[in-house]
C-alpha cells in the first residue's frame, strides 16, 4: 500500500497519511477535539465580535477540510479506498503545520488507531469500486459537516437542542428556519454557513446525488473535485465563505422589488490568465527601459479583446500615467482620426483633473510648447486642448481666436498641398513626445481597427516610430475575420514592424467550457462542480463568446429561468429547459429581441442614435432636438437616459456611447432596409439649419454625413447641387485641419452628385470642387485618381489661369514620386506661359551675365529699401513666385547649372514688382549661387541679411527654415563648421511644424554631411542618418534618404559595421546592392545630387584608408559629373577640392613619370583652398597647411614639411576636426618615417596620436587598420 500510494503522489504532495504504530503514545488531537478546541479559542480571541470570530474560525475548517479530502484523493487516485469507519472525527488526529509550514491554516492529519487496527485501506477492484468511493465521500462529508458546523450530521437526542439554538442565533445564522426531522441531515445553511459549503457537503452526504460515479476516470476524479472545490474557498473565502458585504440577499445585489440579481463580475477576467501576463510584462518593460511598442489583440466580435485590455488602466494609473482610449466606428468611417481625437479629448480632461499633481505643470509646458510651434491644428481637431493651454498661447501666429475655430473654416484653395497633411503628423509626433515619459507613461487604446482609416493608421506610425518618446504603449483591437489579406491595417503594421517597433499580437480565442464555469461560479456564488451543468448548457448555445455568454445569462434572468430561490438561498436553474430553449444563434439577434421590449419613443430614440453612430456628443443630440421640434423636457439626451438605465449606453462625459458596438448593430438592425435612407434624410435636414448659424464642425459633419447616407431618396437637381455644395463645404472644413482623406470622402461624394452640365450650370462650383479632390488625391498619395480629375480639369477649364492650381498639384506630385524631371519640366512650361522664360542652355557664360545682372540690380538697395519695397499683388507673377520657390529644390538637385537663373529671377520680380513671401528664400538662394559660382561668400553672406529682412516684414514661417537651410550653406564657409549643423537641426524641426518635409530632410541631410567632414563623433553622424530614414518612410519622401545611403554606409564603415573586407566599398546594411547600381539608378533618376555625393563619400573613405589611387579615380568621377556645379554652395565641393590636391601630391610623389598628370590638380586645389582659408581660417586652414607639407615634402623642403605638418595638426585639434587631425597627423608620420627624415620614434609618436583622434571620432575599423599594419599598437585609452 505504501508503495502503491508514493508512487502515485508527487513528491511535494502535502498531508500524507501516517498510521500510528501499536502502542506509540498519540500526539495529535481528533477532528472532534479541534473542531471544539478551536471553536472556543476563535470566541475568545474575538470575544463580542461574532462575525470576525465566525470568520476565523471559518478559515481553519476549509483549510483542515482541504488536508482531508487531499488525502482522500490521493487514495482514490490509486484505486485504493478506505474501509468501515476509517474516516470520521475521532479517526483522523489533527496536527497544525501542515505542508512544513507553521501557519495556523495549515493542517497534517493522521489515522489513529481504530481498536488495536490501522484504517483497512484496501486496493479495490472497479468492479465495487463506485460503491466503495460512495461510502468514503458520505464518511468525508458527514466528517466536514461536523468540522464546518460543530455538529454531527445524523443526529442524537442531546445534539437536537444544540442544531436549534444554532439555527435560531448561532454566529453565522443569517436566517431563521423551521426545525427538521430528527432523522434528516439539517443542511448547513441552515445553520448560516455560507451556499457553496452547504451544497458540496450535502452533495457528499446524500449518495443519491452521486449516482454519475461510474466510470473509472470519474471514480478517480470524484474526490479530487471536491478537493478543487475547497482549494478555492481556501484561496478566496470573501467570494465563497463569508462575504458578508457581497451576500446574496445584500441590498447590493437586490433590485427596487426586492428580487435578486445577477452580479457580474468586474474585477477577474476568466481563461485569459497568459494574455494578461503578457499585458502586463509589456507594459512594465515600456515603463523600464522607456520607448514605444504597439500591441493588436484580434478576435472576434464580443470575444472580449476591450475587457482584456482594460486590464491595463489601473497600472496605467497606479504608475502616475494616462489611459486613454477612443473607438472607430463604422457610420463614422467618412471622418478619418475621429478615434485619437476622443482619446486627446479624454487625455485632456483627465490632465485638467489632476492639478495638484507635480508633474502637472511639466506636462502643460510641453504641450504648450508644441501649439506653440504650429499646434493651431490640433487646437481644431482636439477641442478639449484648449482647457489645457493658458490664454496667451490660445491665439494662433494670424492672431485668430481659439474661439473661432469653434466654426468651420474654409481652407485658403491656393495653398492647400501636402505640406498640410507633414505639418499634422509632425504636430501629433511631438504632442505624443510630450505627455508620454516615464514620469507619465501613455497608454493609447483604439479600439475596432478594422474600421480605422489610412491617416489614422499612418499618424500612429509616425508617432510610434517616433525615437524621442519614452514611454508609450499603443495597444489596438479589431476583428479578425474582418481583417483579411490585403487590408489596409497589415500593410500599415508591417510598416511599423520595418520601422523596428516591436510589435506583439495577442489572438483571443472563445471562453472554453472551463473559462465559463469560472465566471458563472462567481457570480452564483457556488461551486464549480455545482454550476458545471449550467456551464455546459451555455457553452452550447454561445460557442463562448463573452458578450453572448453574459447577455445570455442576463436573458434567463429575465425568463425567470435562472432565479434566486429564497428558500434554498441559492441560485437555481432547469439545465433541461434551458438546453430545449430555442436561443437566438448570435448575440445581434438576442439584443434585438432585448431592444424590442422598449417603449416606442425610446425604440425612436435609439435608432436615430444608431444612425448617428457608435457615439453622439449631446451638443449635436440638443440640435437635432430642436430640428425635431422637440421640446428640452422630451429632448433626445432625456429619452436616451432610459437606455443608460437598462445599459444599452452609457454616458462618457458630454457624450452617449453604445455599451457595445454589437448594441449598436442591433439598434441598427430594428430599421427596414428601405426606411434607413428617409431616415437619415430626416436626420440630416433637422440639422441642416444650424450650418447657416455658424454650427460646429462636428454637426457639419454629422449634417452632411446623414444627408449623404439619405442622398439615394434625392430626385431634383437642385437638391443634389446644395449637397454638393455642402459637402464642398465639410470637404474644405476637413482641408483647413489637414484631414485630407475626410476631405477626399465628402469631395468624391460632391464630385459624383455634379452631372456633365455642371460645368456649364455651375463652373465655379464644378471647378472648386475637382480642384479640392485634385490636391486631396495627392496630399493622401492617391496620384491615379488625382490624374483622372487634374486631366479633367485641363480639358474643361475655360481659362489658363484656371488650370494652374492644377499644374502646381501635378508638378508636387511628380516630385513626390522622385521623378524630378517631369516635375521640372512641367515647372519650366508652366513658367513660360505666365511670361518666365528660361534658356535651355545653360552654360557659365551666361550664368555669369544672369549673376551680373542681379548684381547690378541690387546696387544701392539698402536694409532700409527693401523694408520700404512694396508688396507684389500681380496675380501671374506670384504664381510665377510661387512655383520658382517650388522647382529651386527640384532644380538643385537635378541640374545644379540651373538653380543661378532659377534665383535671380526670384530676386528680380521681387525688385521689380514687389515682395512677397517666397522673396526671402530667394535672396538666400541668390547668395548660395554667389558663394558656389562666383566665390564671393561676403557678398553671399550680404545676401542672407536681406534675406533675414525680408523674412521679418512677412513673419512668413512656412519659408523661415527653407532660409534657414540656404543661409547654412553660406554660413558653412565663413563660421565654424561646428556651427552650423546645430542650426541646421532647429531648422529641420522648424521645417517638420511648418509642413515642409522635403526641404526638412534637405536640412538633416547638410547637417549629417557638415557633421561628418566637422568631425562630429561618427555615431551622431549614424543617428542622424537613421532619422533622416525613419522621417523620410514615415513622410514617404525617399529622395534625401536615398541621397543620404552613401554617407550613412561610409559611416558604417568607418564604425566597423560592414561587410565587406574592403571598407571602401559602399556596401552593407545600409546599402545591401551593389554600389555600381545604386549610382545607376541615381543616374536613371538624374539625380545628380545623390550621384556626386556617393563619389565623393568613396573619395573621402580612399583618402581615410590610404588608397590614394582610388581617391584619384574618384577625383576624376565628381569633375566628370560637375559636382561643384551639382552641389553648387556646399561646403563639400571644399572637401572633394582638398581630397583630390592630397592624394594628387602623394601619388605624384609615387608616381614621378606620371608627374604631369597631377600637377593642375594640386595646383587648382592649393589655390582654391588658399582662397577658402583666407575666407575662414577655422575650417580650411589646417586643410591648406596639410597640403603645403605634402608639398613641401615632394619639393624636398623637408624643413618647411615639418612646420606645416605640426601647423596642420595643431589647427586640425585646436579647431576640433578629429578626422583631419588623424589624417593629418597619419601623413606626418609617414613623413617622419621617410627615408629623407628617418625619424622613427617621432613617427611612431604621430601615428599613436592618430589613432587617438580616429579612435575619439568612432572609427574603430581605420584604428584596426592602423594597428594590423604596425603602425601602433592600439594601447591608448579607447
Amino acid at each position: 500500500v505504501a508503495a502503491a500510494v508514493t508512487a502515485g503522489s508527487p513528491a511535494t504532495q502535502p498531508n500524507l497519511v501516517t498510521n500510528n504504530v501499536v502502542g506509540t503514545e498519540r500526539k495529535g488531537r481528533t477532528i472532534r477535539e479541534w473542531v471544539h478546541a478551536e471553536m472556543i479559542r476563535s470566541m475568545s480571541l474575538h470575544g463580542s465580535r461574532v462575525d470576525e470570530a465566525d470568520r476565523s474560525y471559518q478559515q481553519k475548517a476549509a483549510a483542515l477540510s482541504l488536508a482531508l479530502l487531499r488525502v482522500v484523493a490521493l487514495y482514490h487516485g490509486n484505486s485504493i479506498t478506505f474501509g468501515g469507519d476509517a474516516i470520521g472525527t475521532d479517526t483522523i488526529l489533527v496536527y497544525s503545520g501542515g505542508d512544513g509550514g507553521n501557519s495556523e491554516h495549515s493542517y497534517r492529519i493522521e489515522f489513529a488507531e481504530v481498536g488495536s487496527q490501522s484504517p483497512p485501506l484496501q486496493s479495490t477492484s472497479t468492479a465495487d469500486m463506485a460503491d466503495r468511493v460512495r461510502a468514503d465521500l458520505r464518511n468525508a462529508g458527514a466528517v466536514l459537516y461536523e468540522i464546518f458546523s460543530g455538529v454531527a450530521p445524523f443526529q442524537s437526542e442531546e445534539s437536537d437542542a444544540l442544531i436549534a439554538s444554532l439555527t435560531a442565533a448561532g454566529p453565522s445564522a443569517k436566517k431563521k428556519r423551521g426545525r427538521m426531522a430528527p432523522t434528516d441531515v439539517t443542511p448547513l445553511r441552515d445553520l448560516g454557513l455560507p451556499t457553496a459549503v452547504d451544497a458540496m457537503v450535502m452533495d457528499m452526504l446524500h449518495t443519491k446525488n452521486m449516482s454519475a460515479i461510474e466510470s473509472d476516470d470519474a471514480i478517480r476524479k470524484a474526490a479530487a473535485d471536491y478537493t478543487s472545490i475547497v482549494q478555492l474557498m481556501v484561496q478566496n473565502p470573501q467570494r465563497y465563505m463569508f462575504d458578508l458585504d457581497d451576500d446574496p440577499l445584500s441590498s447590493a445585489s437586490v433590485d427596487e422589488d426586492g428580487k435578486r440579481r445577477l452580479v457580474f463580475p468586474k474585477d477577474r477576467l476568466y481563461g485569459r490568465e497568459e494574455q494578461s501576463a503578457l499585458l502586463a510584462a509589456i507594459f512594465a518593460r515600456v515603463i523600464c527601459k522607456g520607448g514605444n511598442e504597439l500591441i493588436t489583440v484580434s478576435g472576434y466580435s464580443g470575444i472580449g479583446k476591450t475587457s482584456l485590455v482594460q486590464q491595463l488602466r489601473q497600472p496605467t494609473l497606479d504608475r502616475g500615467g494616462f489611459f486613454i482610449e477612443g473607438k472607430f466606428d463604422a457610420l463614422r468611417q467618412a471622418r478619418p482620426l475621429s478615434a485619437i481625437v476622443m482619446a486627446l479629448d479624454s487625455y485632456c480632461d483627465d490632465l485638467m483633473s489632476r492639478q495638484a499633481d507635480s508633474n502637472f505643470d511639466q506636462i502643460r509646458s510641453s504641450i504648450q510648447k508644441v501649439v506653440g510651434e504650429g499646434g493651431t491644428l490640433l487646437r481644431k481637431l482636439v477641442p478639449n486642448l484648449r482647457r489645457v493651454l493658458s490664454a496667451d498661447t490660445v491665439t494662433d501666429q494670424v492672431g485668430q481666436s481659439a474661439h473661432d475655430t469653434d466654426h468651420y473654416a474654409e481652407a485658403d484653395a491656393e495653398t492647400v498641398d501636402s505640406q498640410a497633411l507633414n505639418r499634422l503628423i509632425h504636430c501629433f509626433r511631438k504632442l505624443f513626445d510630450a505627455i508620454a515619459a516615464p514620469a507619465h507613461p501613455v497608454v493609447l487604446f483604439l479600439d475596432d481597427l478594422q474600421w480605422a482609416d489610412d491617416l489614422s493608421l499612418g499618424l500612429i506610425k509616425a508617432v510610434l516610430s517616433e525615437g524621442n518618446n519614452k514611454a508609450l504603449l499603443f495597444v489596438g483591437c479589431y476583428r479578425s475575420n474582418e481583417v483579411e489579406q490585403g487590408h489596409s491595417l497589415l500593410s500599415h503594421l508591417d510598416g511599423i514592424r520595418s520601422a523596428a517597433v516591436p510589435v506583439h499580437n495577442i489572438a483571443l480565442e472563445s471562453m472554453n467550457k472551463d473559462s465559463i464555469n469560472a465566471l458563472i461560479s462567481d457570480m452564483l456564488k457556488l461551486s464549480p462542480l455545482i454550476t458545471q451543468p449550467l456551464a455546459e448548457a451555455i457553452h452550447s448555445k454561445t460557442s463562448g463568446n463573452c458578450l453572448f455568454v453574459v447577455e445570455l445569462l442576463a436573458d434567463l434572468e429575465r425568463q425567470d429561468l435562472l432565479r434566486f430561490s429564497l428558500s434554498s438561498r441559492r441560485w437555481e436553474w432547469d439545465t433541461n429547459a434551458i438546453n430545449a430553449l430555442g436561443i437566438h444563434t448570435n448575440v445581434v439577434d438576442l439584443m434585438r429581441r432585448k431592444l424590442i421590449r422598449l417603449g416606442a419613443i425610446e425604440s425612436l430614440v435609439i435608432k436615430i442614435a444608431a444612425c448617428l453612430g457608435a457615439h453622439t456628443e449631446s451638443s449635436t443630440l440638443n440640435v437635432l432636438s430642436r430640428g425635431l421640434g422637440l421640446q428640452e423636457e422630451n429632448s433626445l439626451s432625456m429619452i436616451l437616459q432610459h437606455t443608460v438605465d437598462e445599459g444599452l449606453m452609457y454616458r462618457a462625459g458630454t457624450s452617449f456611447r453604445f455599451s457595445h458596438d454589437q448594441i449598436q448593430q442591433a439598434a441598427y438592425s430594428l430599421i427596414n432596409v428601405g426606411e434607413r435612407p428617409s431616415l437619415h434624410m430626416k436626420i440630416g435636414r433637422s440639422l441642416e439649419p444650424s450650418i447657416a448659424l455658424g454650427a460646429t464642425e462636428d454637426i457639419l459633419f454629422t449634417c452632411v454625413d446623414q444627408l449623404n447616407r439619405g442622398s439615394a431618396v434625392m430626385n431634383s437637381r437642385p437638391e443634389k447641387t446644395n449637397l454638393a455644395l455642402l459637402n464642398l463645404k465639410a470637404g474644405k472644413a476637413a482641408m483647413s485641419s489637414s484631414t485630407f482623406l475626410t476631405a477626399a470622402v465628402y469631395l468624391r461624394m460632391a464630385f459624383a452628385l455634379l452631372d456633365a452640365d455642371a460645368w456649364e450650370s455651375d463652373y465655379d462650383l464644378c471647378l472648386e470642387v475637382h480642384n479640392c479632390l485634385t490636391e486631396t488625391e495627392y496630399a493622401t498619395g492617391k496620384y491615379e485618381e488625382m490624374a483622372v480629375i487634374l486631366n479633367v480639369i485641363l480639358d474643361r477649364a475655360h481659362a489658363y489661369e484656371h488650370k494652374l492650381r492644377a499644374y502646381y498639384t501635378l508638378m508636387s506630385a511628380n516630385a513626390a514620386q522622385n521623378d524630378l524631371k517631369a516635375a521640372v519640366s512641367i515647372g519650366f512650361e508652366v513658367l513660360e506661359q505666365l511670361g518666365e522664360k528660361f534658356e535651355t542652355n545653360s552654360n557659365q557664360q551666361l550664368i555669369l551675365s544672369e549673376l551680373s545682372f542681379t548684381k547690378g540690380m541690387l546696387v544701392s538697395k539698402d536694409r532700409q529699401w527693401f523694408e520700404a519695397q512694396s508688396i507684389m499683388v500681380d496675380h501671374d507673377k506670384l504664381y510665377a513666385m510661387k512655383f520658382l520657390y517650388a522647382l529651386a529644390l527640384y532644380v538643385y538637385m537635378t541640374d545644379g547649372m540651373k538653380m543661378p537663373f532659377l534665383s535671380c529671377r526670384l530676386v528680380q520680380l521681387s525688385i521689380e514688382h514687389g515682395l512677397c513671401e517666397q522673396s526671402a528664400f530667394g535672396f538666400a538662394a541668390y547668395g548660395i549661387c554667389l558663394c558656389g559660382v562666383l566665390g564671393e561668400h561676403e557678398e553671399a553672406y550680404k545676401a542672407g541679411k536681406i534675406a533675414w529682412v525680408i523674412m521679418d516684414k512677412f513673419q512668413a514661417r512656412d519659408s523661415l527654415a527653407r532660409c534657414v537651410v540656404a543661409c547654412g550653406m553660406i554660413n558653412s564657409w565663413i563660421e565654424p563648421l561646428q556651427s552650423v549643423p546645430p542650426q541646421l537641426v532647429e531648422a529641420y524641426n522648424a521645417m517638420l511644424s511648418s509642413g515642409d518635409p522635403e526641404y526638412a530632410l534637405l536640412a538633416l541631410r547638410n547637417s549629417c554631411t557638415l557633421s561628418f567632414h566637422s568631425g562630429r563623433s561618427l555615431s551622431d553622424v549614424a543617428e542622424g542618418s537613421s532619422m533622416l530614414s525613419r522621417d523620410a518612410n514615415v513622410y514617404q519622401i525617399q529622395l534625401m534618404s536615398e541621397v543620404n545611403k552613401a554617407l550613412w554606409q561610409g559611416t558604417m564603415n568607418l564604425m566597423d559595421h560592414c561587410s565587406s573586407a574592403d571598407p571602401t566599398i559602399l556596401s552593407g546594411e545600409v546599402m545591401p546592392m551593389q554600389e555600381d547600381d545604386y549610382v545607376a539608378r541615381l543616374l536613371e533618376k538624374k539625380n545628380m545630387f545623390g550621384v556626386c555625393y556617393a563619389f565623393q563619400m568613396k573619395q573621402t573613405l580612399a583618402c581615410i584608408f590610404g588608397r590614394f589611387d582610388l581617391a584619384m579615380v574618384m577625383y576624376g568621377k565628381c569633375m566628370e559629373h560637375d559636382l561643384p556645379k551639382n552641389l553648387l554652395g556646399q561646403f563639400v565641393t571644399c572637401t572633394c577640392i582638398f581630397y583630390g590636391g592630397l592624394a594628387a601630391l602623394i601619388m605624384r610623389r609615387a608616381q614621378p613619370e606620371r608627374s604631369h598628370e597631377y600637377i593642375d590638380t594640386i595646383s587648382n586645389a592649393i589655390a582654391k583652398v588658399e582662397r577658402w582659408a583666407s575666407v575662414s581660417s577655422w575650417n580650411c586652414g589646417h586643410k591648406l597647411a596639410l597640403l603645403q607639407a605634402e608639398n613641401q615634402w615632394t619639393s624636398g623642403d623637408l624643413e618647411g614639411a615639418a612646420r606645416a605638418y605640426e601647423k596642420a595638426t595643431r589647427l586640425a585639434m585646436e579647431h576640433r576636426f578629429l578626422n583631419d587631425e588623424g589624417l593629418a597627423r597619419e601623413r606626418y608620420g609617414a613623413f617622419l618615417s621617410s627615408d629623407e627624415v628617418g625619424d622613427e620614434r617621432s613617427s611612431r609618436r604621430q601615428y599613436d596620436l592618430a589613432y587617438e583622434a580616429y579612435a575619439k571620432w568612432g572609427a574603430r575599423r581605420k584604428c584596426l587598420d592602423l594597428k594590423v599594419q604596425g603602425y601602433t599598437d592600439g594601447r591608448q585609452r579607447w
